[in-house]
């Protein structure tokens, strides 16, 4: 069997109530397919930062770095780009998609997978009933038909990935992981991670 790869597994859903599990989810469903998830907060002992640095900025300082260490141990990224607290991607997670592009840049082998479970486009999500691309400042919103700001969409493009696209119900916007798993299967499709069987040809979810 292929040697496991690591997946750095990046999103908001680190600031959901059950984060950790969540985490554990996201993790199991890459254990089926030999992938090993890192998921931030389980790799991050913050009462251990806390008391070792009291001051917040250090902790925070912290937690940038050991993200950076477990970025730079990972094969890959699969990233969450639900909006998140307005109509664009968590800023978090962009930087962490950027970051990976940087090593993707060095390494071609480091690959990037997205998935949106909100299934409008960026400028769709904006809701301008006038059919101008302009926000309320009288500022142009990019039309390119992508799930967000062409900087972030086009990691994943450049990455030979599409992103995937699950519309989820409002109400599971930052649990449902129809798209998450859909990643899963087309990272394990492509290193091989298991065996060719009945649940790499299950239909994925999604389109780019």
């Amino acid at each position: 069997m292929t040697m496991q790869k690591l997946a750095y597994l990046a999103g908001p859903e680190v600031f959901l109530p059950n984060a950790a599990e969540i985490g554990q989810e996201k993790i199991d469903i890459c254990k089926k397919y030999n992938i090993c998830g890192l998921f931030p907060i389980f790799e991050l002992d913050l009462n251990h930062f806390a008391t070792a640095a009291p001051d917040r900025k250090e902790v925070a300082l912290r937690i940038f770095r050991h993200n950076l260490q477990l970025m730079n141990r990972a094969d890959f990224i699969i990233a969450n780009m639900t909006p998140f607290r307005g109509p664009s991607i968590d800023p978090g997670t962009a930087f962490e998609i950027g970051y990976m592009h940087a090593l993707h840049a060095e390494n071609a082998d480091k690959r990037i997978f997205l998935y949106s479970n909100v299934d409008r486009t960026y400028l769709e999500r904006f809701d301008d009933d006038t059919g101008n691309a302009v926000d309320d400042l009288g500022m142009e919103i990019e039309d390119f038909g992508l799930r967000d700001n062409l900087m972030i969409h086009c990691a994943a493009l450049v990455s030979r990935t599409e992103v995937k696209v699950h519309d989820a119900a409002e109400d599971q916007r930052f649990t449902d992981l129809t798209a998450f798993r859909a990643c899963v299967i087309e990272a394990a499709a492509l290193w091989q991670t298991v065996p060719q069987g009945p649940a790499l040809h299950r239909q994925a979810a999604g389109r780019g």
